[in-house]
Formats: structure tokens, C-alpha cells, sequence
């Protein structure tokens, strides 16, 4: 019997899937715009230290931008002096984490991939033995 036959007659995995999917979209997505608290607008007035920076900045990137107006292609290098460089302990740990849930969820997904095959196997001996 193909995996097909046996969904199209144990349609509750499809519809177990669909509801954690579909809980998911609404807890995350749906309800935290429904039931967050309206946010008052702040209105800031700018000193005038305040004001003159920003128009400088503003000004300066204006400038800059302007030279590069004229650039085609441009090459960068980058140079690390490599020696000194170590990784730390908590980069290390943080690649460990990332490796241990990538294998996690492989795992889980091999788990569940049994468990169908498991249940595929249980339907066709019950057909084949009268069908109770």
C-alpha cells in the first residue's frame, strides 16, 4: 500500500499538522496585533543642538553621496591578521547549540517519518487479516 492510500484513508496527520500550523500563524501573527495595547504617539520637540546636528549629518551624507555618484566598480580589500585571532568559548558554545538543534530536529523528523511508516503498516494488516 503507498503512502497516498494510506493518507487518503488516515487524514488525521494532514489535519494534525494543519491545526500546529495554523496555531502557530494565529499565536504568533494574528493575535499579538488583536490584543497588544494601542500605543500613544510621542511627540519630541528637537533642542537646537539637536537640529543642527542632524542637518549637518544629513548635509555630510548628501555629500558623500554625491561623490559616489561617479563610481562604476570598486574593489575592497580586507586584511585580518589571523595569528592572534582566536574563537571564544562563547562562540564556540553558540556553534554547538546550533549543530545539536539542526540535528535535534533531524532527529524528530526521522522519529515522525517511522512512526507514519509504523502506522501505514498497522492499516494494511488489519485489511489484510478482515479488516475489524
Amino acid at each position: 500500500m503507498s503512502w497516498m492510500e494510506t493518507l487518503n484513508r488516515n487524514m488525521w496527520p494532514l489535519y494534525l499538522l494543519g491545526g500546529l500550523f495554523l496555531g502557530t500563524f494565529i499565536g504568533y501573527k494574528v493575535l499579538p496585533q488583536l490584543l497588544s495595547p494601542p500605543v500613544a504617539a510621542v511627540v519630541e520637540t528637537e533642542s537646537a543642538a539637536q537640529l543642527l546636528a542632524r542637518q549637518s549629518l544629513e548635509a555630510r551624507l548628501a555629500e558623500g553621496l554625491v561623490l559616489f555618484d561617479g563610481v562604476d566598480a570598486a574593489r575592497v580589500q580586507l586584511s585580518v591578521a589571523l595569528a592572534g585571532n582566536r574563537l571564544s568559548d562563547e562562540t564556540l558554545r553558540g556553534i554547538a547549540k546550533n549543530v545539536a538543534k539542526v540535528l535535534g530536529i533531524l532527529a524528530a523528523l526521522m522519529t515522525l517519518r517511522f512512526m507514519i511508516q509504523a502506522i501505514g503498516k498497522g492499516i494494511g494488516v488489519e485489511e489484510e487479516n478482515g479488516g475489524c
